[in-house]
């Protein structure tokens, strides 16, 4: 079949986003994104040079994804409340995992779990994240792609507070 006949397929894109001031929920999100395309998807990351506010280009990059995605140690910055506000407004389903126990504030539409990494079942909680049963192949790849972001970033943090603590 010549190049240009050929189909192309887009792959699921996934917004991972992070708190600008944590080295670990960043280095997260980079990872993520450079081992996404071994699981059929790309990540897309939010533009953090500069001031700290919601740019157009974190904006265009979100309405570009079939979900949000977010893994935090901690409270959540005015920076990243704006873009789950925004995702969830633009009715892209948004899943944020905590690693420890904050108080968080209830965005409507926004999905907010606690996964505790010394007790928690890795298998549940990368369930949570797709409870419907997907409606067409796409669909398909696109959970998948989303389950395997899940399990390596919740992986990526339990791995980085074992070793943490470990070092106390």
């Amino acid at each position: 079949m010549p190049a240009t006949m050929r189909r192309t397929t887009r792959l699921p894109v996934i917004f991972v986003s992070y708190n600008p001031n944590s080295k670990l929920e960043q280095s997260t999100a980079f990872r993520l994104q450079t081992l996404a395309a071994l699981y059929g998807a790309e990540v897309r990351l939010p533009d953090r040079f500069g001031e700290p506010w919601l740019k157009d280009s974190t904006k265009s990059r979100i309405d570009e994804s079939d979900y949000y995605l977010l893994f935090s140690d901690g409270v959540l910055s005015s920076a990243v409340v704006a873009e789950l506000d925004y995702a969830a407004s633009r009715g892209i389903p948004v899943h944020v995992f905590y690693t420890r126990k904050v108080k968080y504030k209830k965005i409507d539409g926004v999905n907010q779990w606690y996964f505790d990494p010394y007790s928690a079942n890795l298998g549940e909680a990368i369930d949570k994240v797709v409870s419907e049963p997907p409606r067409s192949r796409r669909q398909i790849r696109a959970d998948g792609a989303l389950r395997a972001m899940v399990g390596i970033g919740l992986g990526m943090f339990a791995l980085w507070l074992y070793t943490h603590n470990a070092k106390k």
